[in-house]
């Protein structure tokens, strides 16, 4: 069985076309801007296959359980306390573990200067020990987004967003070596 959504308990906004591109030219959100945005919460049967990748960069942060991600021809495990960033345009297929699935923070995100949030080799990031006392930060900033987000498009709200994925990208990129 495989399951791209509608898991209990899980949130998500996919923004219109017309928002996502109301952000690729806002001077503020230009630079790097979030287009979907969720959270899957025991996530078993979870499953996405792309083939020819998405049109932006994806973020998978495991909170619990597991998974496993395979970019290109390449095969990962992704548990507990571990994100990876996916690129955009990049064949990929990723899914829950039926013993121990897994619960996500997920965001697909674009913009002029997303890729400096890409590693040049793709793989799960740890995030270290001495940082997870963060663990709540991020989890706010991620909530904040999706907040913001899910109670209308404003230029306010979209850009207090998109500021704050800033901030949580940035604390995920400096709490690991990427």
């Amino acid at each position: 069985m495989k399951i791209k959504e509608g898991f209990k308990g899980q949130k998500s906004v996919v923004l219109p076309d017309s928002i996502i591109e109301y952000l690729s030219k806002n001077q503020l959100t230009k630079l790097l801007y979030v287009t979907d945005i969720g959270y899957y919460p025991n996530a078993k049967f979870h499953h996405r296959k792309r083939k020819s990748g998405s049109d932006q960069n994806i973020l998978i942060y495991c909170v619990d359980g597991e998974g496993w991600i395979e970019i290109e021809k390449s095969k990962f495990q992704l548990k507990k306390n571990q994100f990876i960033i996916i690129p955009k345009n990049i064949t990929h297929r990723y899914g829950s573990s039926t013993s121990n699935p897994w619960t996500i923070y997920w965001l697909h995100f674009a913009g002029e200067n997303a890729s400096l949030f890409i590693s040049p080799k793709v793989r799960p990031f740890e995030i270290g020990s001495e940082m997870q006392d963060r663990f709540t930060d991020r989890i706010f900033l991620f909530d904040e987004i999706y907040q913001n987000l899910s109670t209308g498009y404003s230029p306010e709200n979209l850009e207090y967003a998109n500021i704050c994925l800033w901030h949580m990208l940035g604390s995920l990129k400096y709490s690991s070596t990427i």
